[in-house]
């Protein structure tokens, strides 16, 4: 799969994606009139430190919260409401359970 930005202003392109333009750049990829390769990558993740709903660990005494945890909630994508929710919301309520 490519993306196809060649149709933006070159001069816009450069200064808006500037360490972007950069990187292909070193590629021999020209961001104003290549199309860009896309390609599987990895994405920001929710936590690794595996909680139960209470924010519960398996070390007792040792609770986590926010996007440290992996709850399971939603999976491993962490997007913008995503994190929202597993900050405000869990964090809240995990300090509500620990009291």
């Amino acid at each position: 799969a490519y993306l196809d930005v060649t149709h933006r202003d070159a001069e816009w392109l450069r200064n808006r994606f500037p360490t972007i333009d950069a990187h292909l750049s070193k590629r021999n990829i020209d961001i104003t009139r290549d199309q860009l390769p896309v390609i599987p990558a990895a994405h920001y993740t929710c936590g690794g430190i595996e909680t139960d709903l209470h924010g519960r660990t398996s070390l007792m005494g040792l609770y986590s919260a926010g996007e440290a945890a992996r709850t399971g909630l939603h999976g491993g994508n962490r997007l913008a409401s995503t994190s929202l929710l597993e900050g405000l919301v869990y964090g809240a309520a995990v300090a509500d359970f620990v009291g």
